[in-house]
């Protein structure tokens, strides 16, 4: 019955994948009209729960273990009248999953989770005021292909892939409105409301490199990884030169731990 269910699963799923040529920033901003970014989540998600139902039967090829660490750079570019500013956390944590394969070459998924979050405050010239604030949650799903130099440990290692990104949330909305600029007649009020948040769908690049290392029967992982995602997933602009947009470059230290026998 669960075979069944896993078949009918995959066989949804269709990824057609075609080479082209350019620089790295380029081809993660075309690749992504290409793989379905909500395909890759579902072979990512697939592919970890996986993870998790083989780890017992095949502890010597699959490593089970959590992943964590910092974003070094700012995660929202903003300016104008009115601007935007982050208020997102900076960690990042979630489960992964290795799959290790010949030749020093092993698979690894990963599902990183990050809360984000902003606020604005804006004001008119006749006084009309209005403060935004809100909250969502992010998912990051990397595919990544390992190569570590060396058979023994420590091992540096090289990694490269490509990561899918969704993110949900909502947020509240304070206004004041309306006065009369000019002296008349006015009813200013004092509203509240709650929106879902706009952030788009995402895509993109990864590389990255570290060492592995084993104590006591844990393995660690420390890494500097890069991701160039194809397009912002914030996209807010307005009047008098109003803009916020999420960064398309992130950079991260993170620290992978592991079960090692």
């Amino acid at each position: 019955m669960w075979a069944d269910r896993w078949h009918k699963y995959l066989g949804e799923i269709n990824i057609e994948v075609t080479v082209i040529p350019g620089p790295a920033s380029v081809f993660s901003d075309k690749i992504a009209g290409i793989v379905n970014g909500k395909t890759l989540m579902r072979y990512a998600i697939f592919l970890l729960f996986a993870g998790l139902f083989t780890a017992t039967a095949f502890a010597q090829r699959v490593s089970l273990g959590v992943k964590g660490g910092i974003r070094l750079n700012d995660d929202l570019e903003s300016g104008g009248e009115g601007t935007k500013v982050s208020e997102s956390k900076r960690y990042t944590l979630g489960p992964t999953v290795e799959f290790k394969l010949p030749h020093r070459l092993s698979l690894e998924i990963d599902a990183l989770y990050k809360r984000l979050g902003t606020s604005s405050y804006s004001m008119d010239f006749a006084g009309d005021w209005g403060i935004s604030r809100d909250r969502s949650n992010s998912w990051e799903f990397p595919i990544l292909a390992k190569y570590r130099l060396s058979r023994k440990l420590p091992a540096p290692y090289v990694s490269g892939g490509y990561a899918f990104r969704h993110i949900t949330g909502s947020g509240t909305l304070t206004a004041f409105c309306c006065i009369n600029p000019y002296g008349g007649p006015s009813n200013p009020t004092l509203s509240h409301s709650t929106y879902s948040t706009n952030y788009n769908d995402s895509s993109g690049l990864v590389v990255g490199g570290g060492v592995d290392f084993k104590a006591w029967h844990l393995r660690f992982s420390p890494e500097l990884r890069y991701t160039r995602w194809s397009n912002k997933s914030l996209y807010d602009y307005g009047s008098h030169g109003y803009y916020a947009e999420s960064a398309q470059n992130q950079a991260e230290i993170l620290v992978g731990i592991a079960w090692h026998r």
